[in-house]
């Protein structure tokens, strides 16, 4: 039986996932229905203050566009020391 995720539940686990519906099914292949349901409701519960704090505050990005973000600095940061050295 596969588990499907509310959609409280993908957005809060996209708060701490890159992968929700991978998560998922990973967890389920690993662990089996009845675990991996434990797993996520445990999951989402330890998460979801953090991510009605983060959405309340405004401009929310979920991990996967923060992982978007960070690798964006990176190659910024990357040309900019560039053009710094280059000085």
């Amino acid at each position: 039986m596969a588990i499907s995720l509310s959609s409280r539940q993908q957005l809060v686990l996209r708060h701490v996932v890159i992968d929700a519906e991978g998560w998922v099914q990973h967890a389920e292949a690993k662990f089996g229905t009845e675990i991996a349901t434990t797993m996520l409701q445990q999951k989402v519960a330890r998460h979801e203050a953090d991510y009605d704090a983060k959405v309340a505050a405004g401009s929310y990005k979920d991990r996967l566009d923060r992982e978007i973000d960070a690798e964006n600095m990176d190659s910024e940061r990357t040309k900019l020391q560039a053009i710094k050295d280059a000085r």
